[in-house]
């Protein structure tokens, strides 16, 4: 597989006249036009006697279109259904957003706070008004499916496990019961039991691999990296965050994730164990980089090469003027899609165009300085409505 084909999968509006608009029915108020080629991102789908229309974000904008506008659909409906363990953060989001607009009304207000304490980073605080929810309704898959993201985030799987039953008992849905199923390997996986607290953090850690000094050491340094992304990003970060250290074993067999991988970030930061009892500049790094993506997460909704580019610059990694060449060299030749044209998910990647992605990603980032003198991190992250433009501009030095 050549690494356009690995990387190029998305959504896009098809060659048609076509509008984003604020509901599914064809008189819906009008959000934005569209334009033949434009990227897409599905956000979940409804169905009725109509046919389909999908939630979507477009350049910025977020409203529904019509399954019969997009192109691209049937590669996309092939993902979805052989979607992975490895996919549940993007799964994670993707129900909170369908969840979002599919509450009755009698719960739609207290649920609506529930899921922005969600989105800022405060899942226990959702979690408590959920369960109220919960309380007064033995119907509603969707409540107990959200208190159980939301269980999960506050690192209580056990509690998460038990409300995706209850959700999948009165409905069943393929995204919770991949969680579900996560939820029971990492309980019976996860070995991880002992814990050191910070001002921002909780590690959770396997105290037959790594001594209490050494978990002491790693709760410092995710405080000092904390801060020092902080001050990048501006973090908007409300509870205190779960970071989990496992052996690469344990790590692999609780997570399904791709060899290559040392990280994950699902509202909880976890780590494969690399450096022994010891905290050394890998570990750091890792943290780093892990760390940023907690906080993009706090801040908003980004592209998968946006995060991963800040997470690699920011947790201290460059390109070497040989990378950066043949990156470009790739990019002009056609065997690297448009930064816009990128998928959302490269967890199931070789190794190789794991490498290459993430190389184009740094690259991309890097070349940030040179496309807008002066623009910071923070400002960018906090004015999405720029992003278009950069990708943009970015698009067109990769192609230099």
């Amino acid at each position: 597989m050549g690494a356009i084909s690995a990387l190029a999968f998305a959504v896009a509006v098809a060659g048609q006249p076509a509008f984003l608009r604020t509901a599914c029915s064809s008189d819906s108020p009008v959000v934005a036009a569209l334009h033949a080629g434009d990227p897409v991102e599905i956000r979940f789908a409804l169905s009725d006697a109509s046919g389909t229309c999908y939630k979507v974000a477009v350049g910025g904008h977020e409203g529904y279109v019509p399954a019969a506008v997009l192109s691209g659909m049937d590669a996309f409906e092939r993902e979805r259904k052989t979607a992975s363990d490895v996919d549940l953060p993007r799964l994670m989001r993707a129900h909170v957003d369908a969840v979002r607009n599919g509450f009755p009304l009698a719960t739609g207000e207290a649920a609506a706070a529930a899921i922005r304490l969600l989105d800022s980073g405060q899942p226990a605080e959702a979690l408590q008004v959920l369960e109220r929810i919960a309380k007064g309704t033995n119907s509603d898959p969707q409540v107990f499916a959200l208190a159980g993201v939301a269980a999960y985030r506050s690192d209580d799987v056990r509690r998460a496990a038990d409300y995706w039953s209850r959700s999948l008992a009165l409905r069943e849905n393929a995204a919770i019961r991949q969680m579900h199923r996560k939820a029971e390997r990492e309980l019976a996986a996860d070995r991880s039991a002992e814990t050191k607290y910070g001002t921002r953090f909780m590690l959770r850690y396997d105290g037959s691999a790594i001594s209490g000094e050494t978990a002491r050491a790693m709760v410092s340094v995710l405080e000092e990296e904390y801060s020092r992304i902080d001050a990048e990003l501006g973090c908007q970060w409300g509870e205190r965050i779960t970071a989990i250290v496992q052996t690469r074993a344990a790590y692999l067999q609780t997570t399904e994730a791709a060899e290559w991988s040392g990280g994950q970030y699902d509202g909880r930061i976890r780590i494969a164990l690399m450096e022994g009892d010891r905290v050394g500049p890998a570990t750091r790094r890792v943290f780093s980089h892990e760390l940023v993506h907690a906080c993009l997460s706090s801040i908003g909704k980004w592209p998968a090469w946006l995060q991963e580019g800040l997470a690699q610059k920011l947790s201290g990694e460059t390109l070497t003027h040989a990378a950066r060449q043949r990156v470009q060299s790739y990019f002009r030749q056609g065997r690297m899609p448009r930064l816009d044209r990128l998928g959302q998910d490269w967890s199931r990647l070789s190794p190789s165009h794991a490498a290459m992605a993430y190389s184009f990603s740094l690259a991309a980032v890097e070349s940030l300085a040179e496309t807008h003198p002066g623009m910071s991190y923070r400002t960018l992250v906090h004015s999405p409505h720029l992003l278009p433009q950069v990708t943009a501009a970015l698009n067109q030095r990769l192609a230099q």
